[in-house]
Formats: C-alpha cells, sequence, structure tokens
C-alpha cells in the first residue's frame, strides 16, 4: 500500500507528539507503521520514520485518549450511551448500528490505551 509520507508521519507526529487522541483508533496509524513490512520506499525516508516512532504509550497520551474516549461514550448529554437510549425508544434501527459501532471504536480505544497497546485497526 502506497501511503502520502508527508500526511502519514503528520498523523502520527500528532498523536505520539502532540498527544491527540481521535475517537476511536488513536494509535491505529502508528500501529500500521510499526507492524507492516516495507517491500520499497524511496530513499529509506520510510524506514526512517518507522525507526524515529517505535510507539510506546506516553502516559499523557494514554490519559487523553481515556479520557477523551470516556467522555464519548458516557456522562453527558450527546454522549453515545444517551444516543443509543434515544435511538431505543424511537426504534430507528439503522441508527442503531451506526451508534453502537461508535461506541466500540471508543471502549476498545480505552481498552488498548489502558493495556498500553497500539490499535491494530479494524483488519488487525
Amino acid at each position: 500500500m502506497y501511503r502520502n509520507l508527508k500526511d502519514f508521519s503528520q498523523q502520527i507526529y500528532s498523536v505520539v507528539e502532540e498527544f491527540n487522541p481521535s475517537n476511536g483508533y488513536t494509535t491505529y496509524m502508528g500501529h500500521n507503521l510499526l507492524h507492516r513490512n516495507i517491500l520499497f520506499y524511496k530513499n529509506g525516508k520510510l524506514e526512517k520514520l518507522q525507526n524515529k516512532y517505535q510507539l510506546s504509550h506516553p502516559e499523557e497520551l494514554r490519559i487523553d485518549i481515556i479520557k477523551n474516549n470516556m467522555n464519548l461514550i458516557t456522562g453527558n448529554l450527546l454522549s453515545y450511551d444517551k444516543q443509543i437510549e434515544k435511538i431505543l425508544i424511537r426504534k430507528d434501527i439503522v441508527s442503531i448500528n451506526y451508534s453502537v459501532a461508535a461506541f466500540l471504536e471508543s471502549y476498545l480505544n480505552i481498552i488498548f490505551a489502558i493495556n498500553r497497546l497500539t490499535h491494530s485497526g479494524e483488519k488487525g
């Protein structure tokens, strides 16, 4: 698979250096970088990036992932648990699939962060 190295590098930098969590799959790109065999990339730049980011979970990133995703799954008016309750009441079968999937993405993001593991994504 080809990736635009500049964009790919920026996404990883944003997570590992700036501790920016996302809604589910926060460390997916880093996992992809660390666990894929590089067959060819001009000038060895991708290998250098791979060597630079031997990812661990900096504590600040871990805490930010957990806080961000906990706020998404429970505890406020717009959290996934409240959305799912409303969807069940109105029997909206289409929306239930989306909301439960989003809830699980954030829940698993928390579990990976607690265990200091990179997220393997959907195909992991």
